[in-house]
């Protein structure tokens, strides 16, 4: 269907596209809208576990994971930084903790599964190029 290299390609950018999508969420003006009422600290969570696994999807590793990891947690502390300079926004520790929460959750869950998780991505990668 499709070779390996655009694979590859496409599962880089989705995690590209994730993080765009997180730095649009972490920067625009929500006050007064549905999503200033939605439980904030689980939104955080649940976003930057999504993030290990995206990430994860992407990059296949597990030597570097710890890049994954520290790299997604730093990004979410420089959202956090550029909304204390937003009027709309503000920094918030429980923020910070919340998404690293998330990252841990992520990264524990796919090291107790790494060995079925990169089966099952070497399992989609090799059907995607065959045809």
């Amino acid at each position: 269907m499709i070779n390996e290299s655009i694979f590859r390609f496409l599962s880089k950018a989705q995690f590209l596209v994730l993080i765009v999508i997180y730095f649009w969420m972490g920067i625009a003006n929500v006050a007064g809208t549905p999503a200033e009422n939605i439980n904030d600290l689980v939104m955080h969570a649940a976003g930057y576990f999504i993030a290990m696994f995206s990430g994860f999807c992407a990059f296949h590793s597990i030597k570097r994971f710890w890049y994954l990891l520290i790299g997604l947690w730093l990004f979410s502390l420089m959202i956090e930084l550029i909304q204390y300079y937003l009027p709309w926004r503000s920094f918030s520790v429980s923020d910070l903790i919340a998404n690293l929460g998330g990252l841990l959750g992520g990264y524990v869950l796919i090291l107790l599964f790494k060995v079925h998780l990169l089966k099952i991505i070497e399992k989609i990668s090799s059907q995607s190029t065959k045809a």
